[in-house]
Formats: C-alpha cells, sequence, structure tokens
C-alpha cells in the first residue's frame, strides 16, 4: 500500500498532459490498476490541479487531538484571497446530502472564513444540493464532472473557483455551472 508521502511525490511530478491521463484513467474507472488506492487519485488529482493553476495548496491531511484522529481532510486550497476545505468523492453515484452536512460540521471548527467545496465525479442529488445551496451558512461550491473537466481543458481551476465563488456570493446559489455558465 502506498503511503499519503508516496503519494505526494508521485503527483508532484505530474504536469497538465499527465492530469489529462490521470482524469480519463479517473473517470473510466481504470484507475485501481494503476497503483492509486480507492479514491485517493481523484483527492490528488483537485489538489495538484489547483496548484498547477497558481494556488497554494495543502495535500490530503489528517487532524489528531491527543493521538486521536478527529477528521481526514482530502485538502485545502489557498486561492484568490479564499481558503477552501476540500472534499473529493469518486463514487459510482450522486453524492447524497450527508457529506453536504459533514463538511457543514467541520467547516464550524475552522474559522468562518474558510469555505468547503465537494468535488464529485458523478455529481449531486437533488436533496444534497438544495442542502449546499439553502441551509445557513452558504459556505459550500459544488463541483461537477463538466466543472472539472472544463478547468481541466482551461489549465485553470483557481480561475473556475473564483467564478464559482463569485456566484455564491452573489446568489447564494453554490453549484454555479463554470461550464455553461449558468446556476
Amino acid at each position: 500500500m502506498a503511503t499519503d508521502q508516496s503519494y505526494v511525490r508521485e503527483i508532484k511530478s505530474y504536469g497538465w498532459e499527465d492530469l489529462n491521463e490521470l482524469w480519463e484513467l479517473i473517470i473510466s474507472g481504470k484507475i485501481g490498476s494503476h497503483g492509486w488506492g480507492e479514491g485517493r487519485a481523484f483527492e490528488y488529482f483537485i489538489i495538484r490541479a489547483f496548484e498547477l493553476s497558481g494556488a497554494e495548496v495543502v495535500y490530503p491531511f489528517e487532524t489528531k487531538y491527543h493521538d486521536i484522529v478527529l477528521e481526514q481532510s482530502d485538502g485545502i486550497i489557498y486561492a484568490q484571497n479564499q481558503v477552501y476545505l476540500v472534499e473529493c468523492k469518486d463514487q459510482s453515484k450522486n453524492i447524497n446530502f450527508d457529506a453536504i452536512a459533514k463538511l457543514k460540521v467541520r467547516l464550524q471548527r475552522r474559522p468562518q472564513v474558510m469555505l468547503g467545496s465537494i468535488f464529485s465525479t458523478k455529481g449531486f442529488t437533488e436533496p444534497a444540493i438544495m442542502l449546499a445551496n439553502v441551509a445557513f451558512p452558504s459556505n459550500i461550491i459544488l463541483w461537477k464532472l463538466d466543472d472539472i473537466t472544463y478547468a481541466l481543458k482551461g489549465r485553470n481551476f483557481t480561475d473556475g473557483m473564483y467564478q464559482k465563488f463569485k456566484e455564491l456570493v452573489k446568489h447564494g446559489i453554490g453549484d454555479y455551472d463554470i461550464n455553461v455558465g449558468t446556476i
């Protein structure tokens, strides 16, 4: 089994072309035979894409208190004067509302300036989208497959996040579609 350090070393060697190839493996479901643990390639892919886009990042980590693991985080993104706690979901079905609720709880332990962002290879259920868009505070940004693919083609994830952030501020809606420019 690979360690977190070996995953970081591996992904840091990737440029945009490597990320394109990795993305194709992730969305085709064929990533398991390439040395990545379940769901791990997607986590590191997202963080590396933001890093290549100029963001300061923190790769997946654990938060411990007195040797007790409180939570496992998929990363942090510092981009364009905003901070995002990242959750990545590479699952076979749409993400339900429990992922949104869990991230909201995790954000409550952190400074109020921090936002959350959930990345999904499949999408989100209607209850998940509703919770992200109507639960106070409005602090979660959703990324679907089309958003990720669009940002990857443009080689700029930070601009995509900024577009999503502006719509969150303007409308209180966290699932702005950067691919077509609509809520």
